[in-house]
């Protein structure tokens, strides 16, 4: 990677964080849990930090080396264990609140979208309803099936892609109101699409159009499409 010219980031020292939002995800750093819907989950520490460098960035990006620095007070990690840390994360995230996205930016780093701003909050926010297009899928098989999904949609080859489109089009019959799925199998037929001749990439821009138009028509606030 070329040099930033940002300032370095300060370490992040769990006990001092307050409390914070992602989506429906309640981060609670101090005591190092998540909880959605009144069920809490340890995270390891590391996964933690991570979590926090990328909600402190409110939707910029953020570098290896930012991570690294404030992560793991800047001693140097191989490349997979950064990686694995981001998987874990990513598959939180669609699990607990599948209206953000944890995206890689080949070469660049990593970002954490959401529709909604990370703020600290007073209280819970009020539940979803049932009938939220976005809201967590209750299925255990189909959020498995969107978690395998974002993984493979972050690699930048065409197998893995193949393999993502395949879970999406799965889960899609599972749970044909889940916005965020359609929104996911949009970007998959649009990444597949670059491996096209050029004579089927029109079909196939198209198909992925339609997913997306799909996926706004069931959420027209969804920030993932």
């Amino acid at each position: 990677m070329g040099q930033h010219s940002r300032i370095a980031p300060r370490p992040i020292r769990l006990a001092d964080e307050p409390d914070f939002w992602i989506g429906g995800l309640r981060v609670r750093p101090s005591s190092g849990e998540v909880q959605h819907r009144n069920v809490s989950e340890r995270l390891e520490p590391r996964l933690m930090q991570v979590l926090i460098a990328l909600a402190r960035a409110d939707g910029g990006t953020v570098s290896r080396e930012e991570l690294t620095a404030s992560c793991w007070g800047g001693v140097t990690v191989s490349p997979d264990a950064v990686n694995r840390v981001i998987s874990l994360l990513r598959r939180l995230i669609a699990a607990s609140a599948p209206a953000s996205r944890l995206e890689t930016l080949p070469r660049i780093g990593y970002r954490l979208i959401q529709p909604l701003p990370v703020d600290t909050v007073a209280s819970d926010p009020a539940p979803l309803p049932s009938s939220n297009p976005s809201a967590p899928i209750a299925d255990p098989l189909a959020r498995d099936l969107f978690a395998r999904a974002l993984v493979g949609l972050e690699q930048p080859s065409r197998e893995p892609l193949e393999q993502a489109l395949a879970y999406l089009k799965q889960l899609i019959t599972r749970a044909p109101d889940f916005a965020p799925g359609w929104a996911a199998l949009a970007e998959a037929q649009r990444l597949l699409m670059l491996y096209l001749p050029a004579p089927m990439q029109g079909p196939a821009r198209a198909e992925s159009s339609r997913s997306l138009d799909h996926a706004l028509a069931l959420d027209p606030r969804l920030g993932q499409a």
